[in-house]
């Protein structure tokens, strides 16, 4: 298994991490029955960034992120991102 890298690069600390999936997009709806980044809106000038790492996931928490993807459902009641998806969903511009 691949294992994370924490290195300084300038005034950055930067962390080289596999990822098992990896998406950006400005849109919430991907494919007509897709809606991968819910809070998605095409005019607010921020990308969402949804991924995964290797160390974070395994089949089952991956079969779960597609299930959870056709509708969007990645937030519990209090909108943090549902632990058991295992994965992070950022909005960055």
């Amino acid at each position: 298994m691949l294992k994370s890298q924490k290195q300084e690069i300038g005034n950055y600390d930067v962390t080289n991490t596999p990822f098992l999936h990896f998406f950006a997009g400005n849109i919430p709806w991907i494919t007509q029955s897709l809606h991968f980044c819910p809070l998605s809106r095409i005019d607010d000038g921020m990308n969402d960034i949804v991924y995964c790492t290797q160390p974070e996931a395994g089949r089952i928490s991956l079969a779960r992120t597609l299930i959870a993807g056709d509708n969007g459902d990645y937030f519990g009641e209090n909108g943090d991102n549902l632990p058991e998806l295992r994965q992070n969903y950022v909005k960055c511009n």
